[in-house]
């Protein structure tokens, strides 16, 4: 797992976990998406394991991120968090609502790197200066926010999606809920 961070040292925010505490956050989120959405493949025994999942964390200022979401997505405007998947989940509900077989069969044609079965993910872009200030309007810690903005950003390259109607964003948020209870 990757995380890289255009915060130089003396600037990082108060409060904002350092990058071996994000990279143990994203593997905390991700170890609890395959419990929660039961994403597993089946062995040649016949036996199902869990998927392992591996991600990329870009932290960015508002300017880094509005640069990105220009370029990649043609909307010229900073944000909190960018998902950029490495595969095309159906949009929705997420992994949650695929059944087993169809879910393996997606796995299978998913490209992994080299011999063991690590799944790339994509990537997520946060915003450290929409982070501290979205966490300071709430009222809750910056590594509050932070998770917050994570488990969206990795619900998102799972194919949840928040916009595809009220039964999705339901769905979602539910399962973003649940995911952040993980972090107590």
């Amino acid at each position: 797992m990757q995380v890289e961070a255009c915060i130089p040292v003396d600037d990082w925010p108060a409060g904002f976990p350092r990058p071996d505490a994000i990279v143990h956050q994203a593997r905390t989120a991700l170890a609890g998406i395959v419990e929660i959405d039961r994403l597993g493949v089946e062995t040649e025994s016949g036996v199902r394991e869990a998927c392992a999942f591996a991600l990329n964390v870009s932290i960015e200022d508002d300017a880094g991120i509005a640069e990105i979401n220009r370029e990649q997505r043609q909307k010229d405007r900073a944000t909190d968090v960018l998902s950029f998947p490495a595969f095309d989940f159906p949009p929705g509900p997420g992994t949650a609502e695929i059944p087993s077989e169809e879910l393996w069969a997606l796995l299978s044609e998913w490209p992994t790197p080299g011999q063991a079965p690590v799944y790339e993910v994509g990537d997520i872009v946060i915003s450290y200066e929409s982070c501290v200030r979205q966490a300071g309007e709430i009222g809750h810690s910056v590594l509050d926010e932070f998770q917050r903005l994570l488990v969206h950003g990795i619900l998102h390259l799972f194919g949840y999606d928040h916009e595809t109607g009220a039964a999705d964003e339901e769905r979602m948020r539910a399962r973003e809920d649940r995911l952040l209870s993980l972090f107590d």
